[in-house]
């Protein structure tokens, strides 16, 4: 299994954006982690890759992927308003490519 390289359009009042993120479904999946990364950090976060990693590993399929403020290289996060947009859009993304597997968010 390989992790694929995904761009995922985030709808914010300014305008529409496109973040980075990795996608990985294991054959065996029993389930889905959405993974979000830690204000400072971006979704390629070391951590984040082995936690992923070790979750592929388990059954689990995984997507990493980063918020708007750290696409474009800030550390501090930006408004709320745009990681809520964020986790819409990712929920979605995860419900066209495996609406049958339970979903969990989690990070870092």
């Amino acid at each position: 299994m390989q992790a694929l390289d995904d761009r995922i359009a985030v709808g914010l009042p300014a305008g529409s954006v496109e973040v980075s993120a990795s996608w990985a479904r294991p054959d065996d999946a029993w389930g889905v982690i959405a993974l979000a990364h830690g204000a400072g950090t971006g979704y390629a976060h070391p951590f984040l890759a082995a936690f992923a990693d070790a979750a592929n590993a388990h059954g689990l399929a995984t997507l990493r992927f980063n918020f708007p403020y750290s696409e474009v290289g800030r550390r501090m996060p930006g408004p709320a308003t745009h990681a809520v947009a964020t986790w819409a859009v990712v929920a979605e993304r995860i419900a066209d490519r495996a609406p049958e597997l339970p979903l969990w968010a989690a990070g870092k």
